[in-house]
């Protein structure tokens, strides 16, 4: 007697079966990932092509096993991935992902980023699983070099902080310096209005002595000192108008020597006690042509800056020489 079957069923599963297998083996040769399927019951690894293409392992060179893989893994990181795939096998969990350092087949090391799904049977024990492990290093010099580009981008910022700072207290400086300079020039021009009455008055008085048919000699040098006292505070005045930059430029043939001399009082007040001045004139210095004022302006701002490069004290030398 002939039994017949009915098959159908059983062969439309098969070619499923086979088509889902012959997927898998598409997109395990077309991913440039380094696939790996272990099997826990029986502690088998097999690799796809990737496993030579990205480490240089051969198919003599592997040995399909569990420890051949955990071998292979830097020896710093070893016990880690070790420990931590195991935690994910023993336990519930069915994802597990960890990065690490793979040996080549050159000695060298790899960067990898691995990912494995651990397959569990109906009691949860867990008999496969199946991962791919990631080539990092294209990654990872991406990220040093926007590391790097960050870092220069900083320094840059940071450059350019310290400049614009740097420009604003120089902006904060000349506005400073422009609102002592309009101060200083207020008073020196009522400052030398004044002086002007006084110098008028002495000599007005001067002439009056001697007028006298027995003029007083010490009246005559009192008058005489009170003039050239007025005349130091006319002089005085002068340089300050030339600092606020209200006296005009007046250049002349000048003796720098005398001038510097001349202005060696003011500008050990300006230096203070800490800094002792020395002034070495030049016999047969030649004549210059400058303004007196502006050129007093600019040896004193040159003594200040001295002064302050020297917060300890010092000596400050002024020379002259041809």
């Amino acid at each position: 007697m002939i039994e017949a079957r009915d098959i159908t069923e059983e062969k439309a599963t098969a070619a499923a079966q086979r088509e889902t297998e012959e997927r898998y083996r598409l997109a395990v040769r077309a991913t440039n990932d380094a696939i790996w399927d272990w099997d826990l019951t029986s502690n088998t690894v097999q690799w796809n092509e990737a496993i030579e293409t990205l480490f240089g392992y051969g198919d003599d060179e592997v040995d399909p096993t569990g420890e051949w893989w955990i071998e292979h893994i830097h020896p710093d990181d070893r016990a880690r991935i070790d420990e931590g795939i195991h935690a994910v096998i023993d336990g519930t969990d069915s994802h597990w992902t960890d990065e690490y350092r793979f040996i080549k087949s050159d000695g060298g090391q790899v960067h990898v980023l691995d990912r494995g799904f651990v397959i569990r049977d109906e009691s949860g024990k867990a008999v496969r699983m199946i991962g791919a492990m990631l080539d990092l290093t294209e990654r990872r010099r991406a990220e040093d070099a926007l590391r790097e580009l960050n870092e220069e981008l900083e320094s840059r910022v940071a450059e350019e902080v310290a400049e614009r700072a740097k420009a604003e207290d120089a902006l904060r400086q000349a506005q400073k310096m422009e609102a002592v300079g309009q101060l200083t020039g207020g008073i020196a021009h009522d400052f030398n209005n004044l002086l002007t009455i006084v110098t008028g008055n002495i000599d007005m008085a001067d002439r009056a002595l001697n007028r006298s048919d027995d003029p007083d000699p010490r009246l005559q040098r009192a008058l005489t000192n009170a003039l050239k006292g007025a005349e130091r505070a006319a002089a005085l005045t002068q340089r300050l108008l030339a600092f606020s930059r209200r006296q005009p430029l007046a250049p002349k043939a000048l003796d720098a020597d005398r001038l510097v001399t001349g202005m060696s009082d003011m500008v050990q007040r300006a230096l203070g006690e800490t800094v002792k001045l020395e002034v070495v004139t030049s016999p047969g210095l030649w004549r210059v042509e400058a303004d007196p004022n502006q050129l007093e302006s600019a040896i004193l701002n040159l003594s200040v800056n001295a002064r302050d490069a020297m917060p300890n004290g010092g000596t400050l030398t002024i020379e002259t020489t041809n």
